[in-house]
């Protein structure tokens, strides 16, 4: 071999050598294994739950100025976890509240108690009433009532429209002369004018109505929050509930535990009878009670357009008339005189809402059903 050659053999092998010794040794380690996701703890149930007792708290509060006629609510108090020192305290801008703070004491779970006050607004307009919970061994709980309404001030913001809507309901109220029945209305004329009441003759007809927002009865403006659900119809105020219509002080509530009441929404279902039409079947009302007032109707209307029509008041003879009927205009009814009609848009109940006269000359209105 020449010594060129063995130069060149040197050189070679000391190229490999190092490129060995470049190439890492394999691990033999274990693989690291990932680390589990951390799980999330779950929340934490609040030390109370907080309800407005017989209300949903986004309804309408109806308060007076008037401290003799101060409105009642009640804040419940459901109890998850021991607590000591529980103090309730309601206030809001505008408003007086009495008491401002009621002590519960020291409670346990499962525990319930009702914090009531008794509420009254210095202003008109809409206000806003907080009710805070506090204790020793928790954190503050606060429940919002947002709309608390005072009558006197501007209407509300709102440029909803609820045109070709009408709601009935009937109802048993107690007056200083006993219970009576109460048939009450609210219909929709167009985006701006309602009217309040059963009319006499028919759907009616409203004009000059500018300014009428403390009327509580017949042609009024009105204003639809589509945001909130507000509803100021005239002087009262209400809620738009997903199709049904709540108004405050519009319908008298039931009484309910603890001097609270428990709201009632009209009958969304409802239409005036349409011009020319022609209904058959037979409906009635009777009231077993025989409260003041009419107690016993019964209508039976023909495709023929003959009717026969008998009812009686409390103390009276049976009235009956038989004769045709037509209805001549929208809701308006001859029969034996003109009446409103309405008819219940249901299929499955098929009520009449038809209008009366009473012994005295008064307008009367009474809701029939089918009969079985």
């Amino acid at each position: 071999m020449s010594l060129g050659t063995c130069t060149a053999f040197t050189a070679l092998s000391t190229l490999l050598s190092a490129s060995l010794l470049a190439v890492p040794a394999a691990s033999t380690a274990a693989p690291a294994t990932r680390a589990a996701p951390a799980t999330r703890a779950a929340p934490a149930k609040p030390a109370f739950d907080l309800e407005l007792s017989s209300r949903l708290p986004a309804d309408p509060v109806t308060v007076s100025r008037d401290p003799d006629r101060r409105v009642r609510l009640v804040l419940d108090v459901y109890v998850n976890s021991p607590a000591h020192g529980v103090r309730v305290t309601a206030q809001g801008e505008g408003l007086r509240v009495t008491p401002a703070q009621r002590d519960l004491g020291d409670l346990v779970e499962g525990d319930y108690e009702g914090a009531g006050v008794r509420v009254v607004a210095e202003t008109p307009g809409m206000h806003s009433l907080t009710f805070t919970v506090t204790s020793d061994d928790h954190p503050a709980q606060t429940l919002t009532v947002p709309h608390v309404w005072a009558a006197g001030g501007g209407p509300i913001p709102g440029g909803g429209d609820l045109s070709r809507r009408t709601f009935a309901h009937q109802s048993n109220e107690k007056t200083p002369r006993g219970p009576i029945r109460r048939v009450t209305m609210v219909a929709f004329l167009n985006g701006r004018v309602a009217y309040l009441g059963f009319p006499r003759r028919g759907r009616p007809h409203c004009q000059g109505v500018a300014g009428r927002w403390q009327r509580t009865k017949g042609c009024v403006p009105y204003r639809y929050d589509e945001r909130t659900g507000l509803v100021q119809v005239g002087g009262l105020m209400g809620r738009w509930r997903r199709g049904s219509l709540y108004i405050e002080n519009l319908v008298p509530r039931i009484p309910w535990l603890d001097g609270v009441f428990s709201e009632i929404d009209l009958d969304p279902n409802v239409r005036f009878a349409r011009r020319g039409e022609r209904l058959a079947g037979t409906w009635r009302h009777r009231d077993f009670r025989e409260r003041p007032g009419v107690h016993r109707v019964r209508l039976v209307l023909r495709r023929n357009r003959t009717f026969l029509l008998s009812y009686q008041y409390t103390g009276r003879q049976r009235v009956t008339h038989t004769g045709r009927y037509r209805v001549t205009a929208k809701g308006r009814l001859r029969l034996a005189g003109r009446r409103t009609l309405l008819v219940d848009r249901n299929r499955r109940e098929g009520g009449l809402w038809i209008g009366l006269t009473r012994p005295n000359g008064t307008p009367d209105a009474v809701h029939l059903v089918p009969r079985p």
